[in-house]
């Protein structure tokens, strides 16, 4: 999920479930990532996404969003 929107992706590569994160190149799935990093990833993108459209700040912004609130549910979820 990016920005809201689903994506079907070939999984073949990687043992991956629904709601994990996943590196994706050419429309397959090449590796998973913990949330934090799918965070720090979508936080670089955005600084380039600035220079470039809204549409694709909006977007990150969404997602950037949604996984600090999984992050800071892992936190609270490890600290109880």
């Amino acid at each position: 999920d990016f920005g809201g929107g689903g994506r079907r992706r070939v999984l073949l590569l990687v043992d991956a479930s629904p709601g994990e994160y996943v590196v994706v190149h050419a429309g397959s799935a090449i590796g998973k990532v913990k949330p934090e990093e799918a965070l720090e990833i979508l936080l670089a993108l955005r600084e380039v996404a600035e220079s470039l459209s809204p549409e694709a700040v909006s977007a990150l912004d969404k997602a950037i969003e949604e996984l600090e609130a999984i992050a800071r549910a892992r936190r609270f979820e490890a600290e109880t």
